[in-house]
């Protein structure tokens, strides 16, 4: 077994003149050395290595997407696009990475990784064949290097991955869909937090009245907009072998008191419905008289037929005919 020193520094209590202070103090110490991690050494030299082959494939793979799109294109514009080529098998590596332990998720990334780098080797075997005095072969050893690179952080994440069993990978899955819902419904709670805001704050300056919202009629909800013709109650069966009542004669009054004359309309501005005027009659009369709105239409109609009109007949009513207007 080896050791190594090490210097440390602790604090120990000191006296003086009867007060005790911490100050510190150095000593020394033997750790014992544990042996080398060659597997950790070794894999770190590999990832270097792929590190290293990555950074002069994609450094070949621009100066060759570059050169073929600037025949087309500004080199300005040319060289920084030939950068997508291989940033996109990178990316799509770093996700199947990221996914190492849902063989699932990390197939999407894995496919779509092999695409962009087949693209990748396309290019620079294109521009290795069209240049002159390069020709077929330089394109395909430009087109090597590519998938060397690939090839090699393949081997690499597929040591480091370390695959999980079935019922743990089922467990990851559905914690991480729970985790998920969880966010999800904490950020829509969030927004619909911040709409009531914004509609408590537009109630409070006015702009529109905080009035509960009106049932639409069947007919409504149906899509319908002809008006519904009024339920007409059916009159009473009369019965059978049961003659009517009569009422005993009421002897005439000594002095009868005298008949009260009809009294007027103590409100003369406002008119009983006549038998033969509905109530979508007197709404219509409301909207031409220029009611802008049901609440408008409401209060016309109070204001001309009393206030035992109801109310919610005559917003339903406002609707359909505004709906009908509209729609003609």
């Amino acid at each position: 077994m080896k050791y190594r020193t090490e210097h440390r520094t602790r604090e120990v209590p000191h006296t003086e003149n009867g007060e005790t202070v911490l100050i510190p103090d150095d000593y020394t110490v033997r750790v014992p050395v544990p042996p080398r991690d060659w597997d950790h050494i070794v894999l770190n030299a590999v990832t270097g290595g792929a590190i290293a082959f990555t950074a002069v494939s994609v450094v070949w793979s621009t100066v060759s997407a570059g050169a073929l799109l600037d025949r087309a294109a500004p080199a300005w514009a040319a060289y920084p696009a030939a950068l997508a080529f291989d940033a996109a098998w990178m990316t799509c590596q770093a996700l199947e990475w990221l996914a190492r332990y849902d063989p699932d998720r990390a197939s999407a990334p894995r496919r779509v990784g092999y695409a962009a780098l087949a693209i990748a080797m396309v290019v620079i075997y294109v521009h290795g064949a069209t240049t002159p005095g390069a020709g077929r072969w330089v394109g395909l050893a430009g087109a090597a290097i590519s998938a060397i690179a690939k090839g090699l952080w393949t081997l690499v994440l597929r040591h480091t991955a370390v695959p999980l069993p079935e019922r743990t990978q089922a467990w990851l899955r559905v914690k991480r869909g729970q985790n998920g819902a969880r966010l999800a419904l904490a950020g829509q709670e969030r927004d619909l937090l911040r709409m009531d805001d914004r509609y408590n704050a537009l109630v409070a300056s006015g702009l529109t009245p905080a009035a509960l919202p009106v049932p639409l009629s069947r007919a409504e909800q149906d899509g319908r907009t002809e008006p519904v013709p009024p339920v007409v109650p059916a009159p009473p069966a009369p019965q059978d072998n049961v003659p009517p009542p009569v009422a005993p004669p009421v002897p005439p009054a000594q002095n009868p008191a005298p008949v009260p004359a009809p009294q007027d309309n103590p409100n003369p501005n406002v008119l009983p419905l006549s038998p033969g005027r509905t109530l979508t009659d007197a709404v219509r009369a409301a909207i031409k008289a220029g009611a802008e709105d049901k609440c408008a239409a409401l209060r016309h109609v109070m204001a001309t037929h009393g206030d035992d009109v109801n109310g919610a007949s005559v917003i339903r009513i406002y609707n359909r005919l505004t709906k009908m207007r509209t729609a003609n």
